[in-house]
This record gives C-alpha cells, structure tokens and sequence, in this order.
C-alpha cells in the first residue's frame, strides 16, 4: 500500500475516533448536568415539604401553649346621675362584670353576654343600664375603640422555636432519602431578616455558601408574622452526581478505552507489517544474492572442470574442487541459517539440556575461530575468571551463540588491529559473559534494535559486509530459551559489548 493512502485511512480513523470520543463525552456531560436539574428540582420539593411540616408544627406547638397568652380586655361605663360604675373585662374565656351602685360592689362572671344579663336580672338591682344595654353587649366596637388592652405574654420575649437542630435534621434526612438523595448536608435556620441562626448543623454561614446553597422560606409564626429561611448544602454534590451516573461513566471510559486502544494496536500492527514488509523484501534481496553467488561460482567451476586442459592439470582439477567445496559449504551455511530462523517462528526448537563447562565450550569457540582470527590479524584476551561455571544448556545452540557473536567481530572491524577481550566473571549464583570489540560500534538508536529480525546496522562506505540480518535475532531467541539475558552497549566508531547472564549451577 502506498505510503498517502495508509496516512489518509489513518487520518479518517483517527478524526473518527476523536469524534466518537467528543460525542460520547458531550452525552455524558449532558446526562450530569439533567441530573443536576432533577437533583436541585428534588431538593426544593423535599425543602418545601419540611417548611410545611415546620410550620404545622409551631403554629401547633404556639396555640396550644394558653398560659403564655392572655388576652385581656378591659372597658369601663359610668352613670354618675344614679352612682353607677360598670367595669366589663375578659380573661381566659370568661366575661366578668364589676357593678359599683350605692356604695354596693357586684361581681358577675358567665362565658358569654347572655348570662351575665340573666344574672344581672336575677340581682334586680335596677340599673340604668337596661336603658341602654346595647352601649355595654351589643356594640360590636365596643372592645375596640373603648380601652382596648391586648397582651400577650410573648411582647416583652424572643420568639421561641420549638422544632431543633435534630428535629430538623430528622426531618430534611427522611425527605432527601424520599428522593432519593443520601448525600451528607449540611443546614441552617436563619431569621429571614437579620440572618440570626435559630438552628443548624453548622456554627457559622459562610457568605459565598450562603449564595450558592438552596433556600426556602418558613412562616414559624402566622400571628406575629415571624419568617425565617432554611438553607442546604451538599459539600459532595459533585461526588454525588458522579457516583448516580458511575455505570454510564465507567461503561463509557471502558469502551472509549477499548475503541483506542484497538485504534493504537491496529495503527502499530500497520506500520510494523509495513516495516517487516521492507525488512523481508531487502531480506530477500540479500538472500537471493547470497544464495546466487556460490551457485554461480560452483556452475562456473563445474563448467571448468569439464574442460581438458583443466583435467590434464591436476593441480587447477584440485583447485576448481577446492572452490566447489567452499562454496558447497557456503551455501550450507545460509540455508541453515533461514531454516533456523524458520524454525524458531514455528517454535519448533527443543533444546537438549545438560551441564556445560562454560570454559570448555568458549575453548572450543577459539578453536573454531583460530584460522580466521589468524587471517584478519586479531589479538583475542582471555580473562575466564569466573569460579563458578557450570550452566545447563544445549550445547549447539549455545555455541552458535557465541559464534554468532565471535562473527560479527570480526566482519564489523575498522581498518585498525582488532581486538576482542572475552571476559568471565560472578555475581552471586550468575555467570556473566562480556565479549567487547574495537569495532566500528553502533549508535544507541541501532543498539536498541539490533536483536530486531532482519535489521541490519546501516554501515555506509566503511564495511560492505554481506548478512541476512538474522544471526543476532537468533541470539536473543536462543539466550531467552536458556532463561538467560543478552544485552548492549556501544559507542559509534568506538565499541561493542555483549553481556550474557547464565545462572549457575552445581
């Protein structure tokens, strides 16, 4: 796939994916804040249905208390021609008359107007007020506009509030739960006026909190027109309002999740066949060249070989076998080394394990090597200062290994002497293997993916150093199968190290 066409479908994808992940969270935010109204719609009617029940209970509470009022109603007539003094008062539901008539004091008292007029009849005491009785009983104004005196036990004392901190509190829990809301709140009851507290789970009202909480108004007193104002607060709204929708919020992070991480995954898979793409192509390229070169070679010497002035020569017959043979071999090794790589993606490997003198097999490596350490002119310092040396392990494989590793040193040289240094040594029940090369090194960006399949170090004009881009990958397969690590470190134009850990073993 051409490189524009993969950026256009990713570039759809992705304003796809960032619009879905808009959209969703536009609903959500739409979702919370409906919430919200029907929270604050459930909060006043709960409010409302407490101030009712508030103001049912003090007016309750306030007419039933008769000894704190007591009204009294006092009003005096006189006839001075005939000596005659009337003082009508009422107190706690009865009327009582004073007669004063002839130096004589009368007292009648009855509940009501008419009794008293039957008891001042049965007294036959002659008043003149039967001239005109309507002027003491049957004046509706009389009690109004003739001394007046209302009191009332409260005038002279502060209102008093009947229903508590915990009543009130009883009460708002009971109809916020109604509601559904279990929220923790916090509450007061102020004078509407002075904002004098009457009750409250909190000692003072904050000024920004008093603007920001719910509000209702309370009648506590019809009579004397006492108002106060119930304020809430829920100092974990938010919470709340989070936790109600925590399914919808959760269900939706979830798949947002899933959608970009399947977006991300699919975007690395991409780029990644499309690199493994390249990598397999040049792999390829490489493999058909090296395969193609011996094979001509050995055509070519065959051909010779038929000729009969090389047969009537014995030493050019041996000659020509000689690069059949070596190019034979050569050809065996590169075939081996894709059937290995072949055989690792299928895991298909078993190792043999046993214990292996690790001296002994690095021995044997110097022993496989002699002839080209000879030829390149390279020195090699042995340092094999472990005591403890013993690993399990397959012996091929680990000597494949350490050729693999031995390899590279020599083919990745600079034009100076050569110089490996081979290092053991312990770390607790670990062997550490440290081969180090004044090579041509590598930068930190090529060190982090050198173990890669097929990745080969560019090398520019220094080296042209044919390869698969296979031999380190195998490396680290193999050093994984061993439940061993393999690790770098190199400088460009200075070194390269490779570090392996074994365990030990008795």
């Amino acid at each position: 796939m051409k490189n524009w066409k993969l950026y256009t479908i990713i570039t759809v994808v992705s304003v796809a994916l960032f619009g879905l992940i808009y959209v969703q969270s536009e609903f959500i935010r739409r979702s919370i804040y409906i919430q919200e109204q029907f929270f604050n719609q459930f909060v006043q009617e709960a409010m409302l249905r407490v101030a009712v029940q508030v103001e049912e209970n003090e007016s309750y509470n306030f007419f039933n208390k008769t000894t704190d009022i007591i009204p009294s109603y006092n009003t005096v007539l006189s006839n001075e021609s005939n000596k005659e003094n009337y003082s009508l008062s009422f107190k706690d539901n009865v009327y009582t008359l004073e007669i004063l008539k002839d130096d004589s004091i009368f007292h009648i008292s009855a509940s009501n107007f008419q009794e008293i007029e039957n008891k001042i009849q049965e007294l036959d005491l002659d008043l003149d007020l039967y001239a005109n009785p309507e002027q003491l009983f049957d004046n509706q104004n009389f009690f109004y506009q003739n001394r007046l005196n209302f009191q009332v036990i409260y005038d002279d004392k502060e209102v008093e509030i009947v229903t508590d901190s915990s009543d009130l509190f009883s009460l708002l829990d009971y109809e916020l739960k109604r509601v559904g809301i279990s929220t923790p709140f916090n509450f007061s009851l102020l004078e509407e006026f002075t904002l004098k507290k009457y009750s409250g789970s909190s000692e003072k009202m904050n000024p920004k909190l008093f603007e920001k909480c719910y509000k209702e108004t309370i009648l506590l007193n019809s009579f004397f027109g006492t108002r106060a104002l119930l304020l809430l607060e829920f100092p974990n709204k938010k919470k709340f309002l989070f936790k109600s929708n925590s399914e919808l919020l959760v269900s939706s992070f979830i798949f947002i999740l899933l959608i970009v991480a399947s977006f991300v995954a699919s975007w690395y898979i991409i780029f990644r066949q499309k690199k493994l793409s390249v990598l397999k192509n040049d792999f390829i390229n490489n493999m058909t060249h090296e395969l193609k070169t011996p094979v001509a070679t050995i055509s070519l010497a065959t051909e010779m070989l038929n000729k009969e002035k090389v047969q009537a020569k014995k030493d050019k017959l041996n000659n020509y076998i000689s690069i059949i043979n070596e190019e034979n071999k050569r050809l065996g090794n590169h075939i081996e080394r894709v059937l290995q790589t072949a055989q690792l993606d299928k895991e298909a490997i078993k190792l043999n394990l046993e214990k292996i003198n690790l001296h002994n097999l690095l021995q044997d490596l110097d022993n496989k090597f002699k002839l080209r350490i000879i030829d390149a002119e390279a020195k090699i310092n042995w340092n094999l200062n472990a005591e403890k040396y013993i690993i399990k392990g397959d012996r091929v494989h680990l000597l494949n290994i350490f050729s693999n590793l031995m390899d590279n040193a020599l083919k990745y040289r600079k034009e100076d002497k050569l110089i490996i240094d081979l290092n053991t040594y312990n770390k607790q029940n670990k062997i550490f293997v440290e081969i180090k090369d004044n090579g041509i090194g590598m930068t930190k960006a090529d060190s982090k993916r050198i173990f890669e399949k097929f990745y080969r170090v560019p090398t520019g004009d220094i080296h042209n150093v044919k390869g698969f881009g296979l031999g380190l990958s195998y490396v680290k397969t193999m050093i994984e199968q061993h439940d061993a690590k393999v690790s770098i470190d190199s400088s460009i134009g200075k070194y390269t190290k490779f570090i392996i850990e074994f365990e030990t073993t008795k």
